[in-house]
């Protein structure tokens, strides 16, 4: 059997054609089928998909804490959380890799409604839909790279903390137990997740060093400017260095000359013009 190598749990689990697919691919394109099953049902039978815990603990479908999560109905939501899954869950996976992402996926899903579960009396709704693990996967991602920058140079941190604060506003004013427990938990999920990890998050995210790979998030991040490397002065002997590439052309070719060295010999050049002159 082959030993499985830490290296591989960074790479595609497969690939269509030259095209990579990743858990984040995988993840998509099964939310995207469960969107058109729900589509063609039209809620027929579906509600047994909901997770409520007076389903769990009166009518037994202890499946629901799983199924909730694939209800989808068409619309321009469905198709935002679905971006907003591919862009940062890749970069998530890209740096967690393929089988810690898929657990903390997972969580994502299930520890908000084992959260209700416990504690039933608070719990006055239900779940349905997937928006709030991928907030949290956002979430994640904003903890790992805080300071990278999205829509309009905003950072990932503050574009978090903004919906993050919409969305327990929100759960306030409808008074509603469900969703300020579920809420509550999927980040503590995502925060506790990144820690178990082996990654050491502050409650606003610190910066890591890089991104593992290329970057998805060039349509998205906006680039700082790059500082223009200084020119560099002529050395002190103009003669000593000049004479070494005299050799190398003549030993090689003047075709063997790099740019960088064509444009050093003309700086030499008139560096020792000039010095005649005086």
């Amino acid at each position: 059997m082959k030993q499985f190598r830490v290296e591989d749990d960074y790479r595609p689990v497969g690939w269509i054609g030259n095209v990579p697919v990743h858990v984040t691919t995988l993840l998509v394109a099964g939310h995207a089928a469960a969107m058109v099953v729900s589509a063609f049902l039209g809620g027929a039978g579906l509600d047994r998909m909901i997770f409520t815990p007076e389903g769990v603990w009166e009518r037994h479908t202890f499946w629901t804490p799983l199924t909730y999560a694939f209800l989808h109905s068409p619309s321009l939501g469905f198709v935002l959380g679905m971006l907003m899954l591919f862009w940062f869950g890749r970069e998530v996976e890209r740096f967690l890799g393929r089988t810690r992402y898929a657990a903390l996926y997972a969580a994502l899903i299930l520890v908000p409604p084992l959260v209700l579960l416990m504690i039933p009396p608070l719990a006055n709704g239900s779940l349905a839909g997937a928006w709030l693990a991928h907030f949290g996967v956002f979430a994640a991602f904003a903890m790992l790279y805080p300071r990278a920058e999205l829509f309009f140079s905003l950072q990932a941190r503050w574009v978090a903390l903004v919906i993050g604060g919409i969305t327990l506003l929100e759960a306030i004013y409808a008074r509603s137990g469900t969703q300020l427990l579920a809420f509550s938990a999927t980040l503590a999920t995502a925060w506790c997740g990144l820690n178990l990890a082996g990654f050491v998050i502050w409650p606003l995210g610190r910066e890591l060093p890089k991104l593992r790979g290329r970057p998805v998030l060039t349509v998205l991040a906006t680039p700082k400017p790059r500082k223009r490397p200084r020119a560099s002065a002529p050395p002190e002997d103009p003669e000593a260095a000049i004479n070494q590439l005299l050799d190398k052309i003549s030993r090689d070719g003047f075709a063997s000359l790099s740019a960088a060295e064509r444009a050093e010999l003309g700086r030499l050049r008139e560096a020792l013009l000039s010095k005649e002159r005086v």
